[in-house]
């Protein structure tokens, strides 16, 4: 019996790999070469200080993901998960303070369940991670009506909004609300003013996919230009029987803006 991967899990090998090795690299070259590890700093009191603070970036971290977490299981459903971790951290001090390497193994087994059992009594009573009902999408606007003067006046992607843009060209930022690159380049690039103001001289209609709960619709538009996940930028030219101008993932303003350009036959 063989095993067949879609792209989409390559990705996700892939992903992993990489970041396994990147972390595993340092001990790599000292291993190969043993003299490098007179550049490693000094042990000392500096290690506890520096761990105490990297603390913070799980709690930073933390932020981040119930932000992503809140756009799709609504404010309930993150006040459960909220709950849910504080009760995880009672049961893992319950184990840490009465089930310590010095006690006996009886009393480090029970503390064990006690606080396991804690953690999950929580998880039946506060976790519902069910998606929460979107909100209904208001409907495309007009090209004529698109305002670029403050912000990306972004539309909602879909089948029937590019039919219903079809002659005009047309940028579409495949995106989600857990993708921290996609962020970055809709803040450092797509919101940028000479950006915008292509977009409005040019008649481009911005269009939103949002795949964060992975609509499928939007899924097969990403494999059809054989893109595993986001971020992706795909200009639809104007002239209709013209092939799509995909984007690489990382963009800047000059490269979006002679995409659209393009595509709007200037």
């Amino acid at each position: 019996m063989g095993f067949a991967f879609s792209l989409p899990t390559w990705g996700v090998i892939l992903f992993f790999g990489i970041a396994g090795l990147g972390l595993a690299f340092p001990f790599l070259v000292i291993a190969f070469v043993p003299a490098l590890i007179k550049l490693m700093p000094r042990p000392g009191a500096w290690m506890e200080t520096f761990k105490q603070f990297m603390g913070f970036t799980l709690v930073a971290t933390t932020i981040w993901l119930c932000d992503v977490l809140i756009a799709q299981v609504g404010r309930d459903g993150l006040m459960g998960f909220l709950a849910f971790l504080m009760f995880v951290a009672l049961g893992a001090w319950i184990f840490g303070r009465w089930g310590g390497v010095i006690e006996s193994g009886r009393r480090q087994f029970v503390a064990f369940a006690v606080g396991l059992g804690v953690a999950v009594a929580a998880g039946f009573l506060f976790l519902d991670l069910e998606f929460a009902e979107e909100p209904t999408a208001a409907a495309a606007a007009g090209d004529d009506d698109l305002d670029f003067s403050e912000t990306m006046p972004w539309q909602p992607f879909s089948e029937a909004a590019v039919a219903s843009f079809s002659g005009k060209p047309v940028f579409i930022d495949f995106t989600a609300d857990w993708c921290l690159s996609c962020k970055v380049n809709e803040q450092v690039t797509l919101e940028q003013a000479s950006v915008r103001e292509a977009f409005d001289e040019l008649g481009v209609v911005p269009l939103k996919a949002d795949w964060t709960r992975r609509d499928e619709t939007i899924t097969k538009w990403l494999q059809r230009f054989g893109k595993a996940g986001v971020p992706f930028y795909l200009v639809l030219p104007a002239d209709t029987a013209a092939e799509p101008i995909p984007l690489p993932e990382v963009i800047t303003p000059a490269i979006v803006i002679e995409a659209v350009q393009k595509g709007a036959g200037s």
